[in-house]
């Protein structure tokens, strides 16, 4: 998948969801804006959706054309407003074996001259996780994407575009990945674990990335990884009575130019375990 950084943590099953991803609602860095979960026990037939903006996880888990619909698909909202009625849009998408391809969220706008898209949506509320909780009490194994607008380090800070980004767009200016997002996930070889994991293939943590996003330096590339590495130790703070280290993983040649940099900022979460690809 290119280039990326991401860094993993293991934890304990018994584990609340909700009690790994509230902290995530504290940082400076990371505003919770969607979350898409499926079941991996019916080989994800089953689904939940909260948020504003689902149509990368919709579009990278399911074929734009199957042979049935999804078992059933959980809203994690109250009726009557606006988000509940943009899923209940996805979901009857979703009801349709000829699923339309839609690129960007009705609260995703794209800034052609930053290169990215952002969203202006409020974003999600803790209380979502409620819902979350709820709906994975009914299935053994699962994965869960979260979704979130980044508030950037940049030269100008009124740039407000920064401060709710959420993808890069390509070179044809199509939306491109998330700039970053939280996977969780169980897995069948280890039914007493979940791992949950940063993803990220955008280079706004580099100091090296001015080329490609003229708003930063050096010093905001600092600030933006200072900023993620806070990120990771608020989702860490449950798994220090354990003694598995953090995994941290760096692909392509734009990520190992700065290994250094990067292993040296995680370092102060504790062990590290780093793998170069």
């Amino acid at each position: 998948m290119g280039s990326y950084l991401s860094v993993s943590f293991e934890f304990d099953a018994k584990h609340l969801t909700s009690k790994l991803l509230a902290p995530v609602f504290q940082s400076h860095l990371f505003q919770p804006m969607a979350i898409g979960s499926l079941d991996t026990d019916t080989n994800g037939n089953n689904w939940f959706l909260a948020g504003y903006a689902l149509e990368d996880f919709i579009n990278k888990t399911i074929p734009p054309v199957r042979y049935k619909p999804l078992a059933s698909i959980e809203l994690g909202a109250k009726p009557n407003d606006e988000e509940y009625f943009y899923l209940s849009s996805l979901a009857k998408d979703l009801a349709e074996t000829v699923l339309p391809i839609k690129a960007l969220s009705p609260f995703e706008s794209q800034d052609i001259a930053s290169g990215i898209t952002y969203l202006t949506a409020a974003g999600l509320k803790v209380s979502t996780l409620a819902y979350l909780d709820a709906w994975l009490e009914r299935f053994h194994r699962w994965s869960i994407t979260v979704y979130g607008t980044l508030s950037l380090s940049v030269h100008n800070d009124k740039q407000s575009v920064w401060k709710k980004a959420f993808r890069s767009l390509t070179a044809s200016t199509d939306p491109g990945y998330p700039l970053l997002i939280i996977d969780i996930t169980t897995f069948p070889r280890l039914p007493e674990t979940i791992i949950v994991r940063l993803y990220s293939s955008s280079q706004v943590w580099l100091r090296g990335t001015q080329e490609y996003h003229p708003a930063m330096g050096p010093e905001e590339a600092d600030v933006n990884l200072d900023n993620l590495v806070s990120l990771a130790q608020l989702i860490q703070q449950d798994q220090l009575n354990q003694s598995s280290p953090l995994s941290l993983t760096l692909k392509g040649s734009v990520f190992h130019r700065e290994a250094v940099r990067i292993e040296t900022a995680f370092a102060r979460l504790g062990s590290l375990s780093v793998e170069k690809g």
